[in-house]
Parts: structure tokens; sequence; C-alpha cells
């Protein structure tokens, strides 16, 4: 029986960002940028292994969940650019 590859072994790891000298937006700290991180590589990871297993037509859906988008209601939020 044939074990399908580990998502987590084929993306390569993620560089480290130096926040020295940078200035965050308001109320986003290097905590918050560090779980962002670790949430989009679980994300990427996720993307990979559907592609891997061939079920499509989840990309989207794992899009959608990572960044919370709901078509019925626009965001209340600003963008933040860093």
């Amino acid at each position: 029986m044939c074990t399908p590859p580990d998502a987590s072994r084929s993306l390569p790891d993620f560089t480290e960002l130096d926040l020295q000298g940078k200035v965050l937006p308001e109320g986003v700290g290097p905590g918050d940028i560090k779980a962002f991180q670790v949430l989009y590589r679980e994300h990427c990871e996720a993307i990979v292994d559907v592609m891997v297993n061939l079920q499509f037509t989840l990309v989207e859906t794992l899009w959608k969940t990572f960044w919370r988008h709901n078509l019925s209601q626009p965001s209340e939020a600003p963008a933040l650019a860093v």
C-alpha cells in the first residue's frame, strides 16, 4: 500500500522575518506576526495536501476559510500594509 506524501515535508522552511527597526501597525506586535506565520504555514501545508491528493475542489474552501472570506458581509477591518 502506498503512503501519500507528507505535505509539511514538501515545503521549504520559511525565512524568519527581521522586524528590527520596522514600525508595525497599531495593535500588531511581533507575537501577532509569528502567530500569522505559523497559521500561514499550516494553510500552505493544507493546500499542498489537497493538491497532492487531487482534491482540487477543496482549494477554494481552504482559501476562504483561511482568509475568513464571507461574500455576504464586506470586511469592516481596514487592510494592513506592513
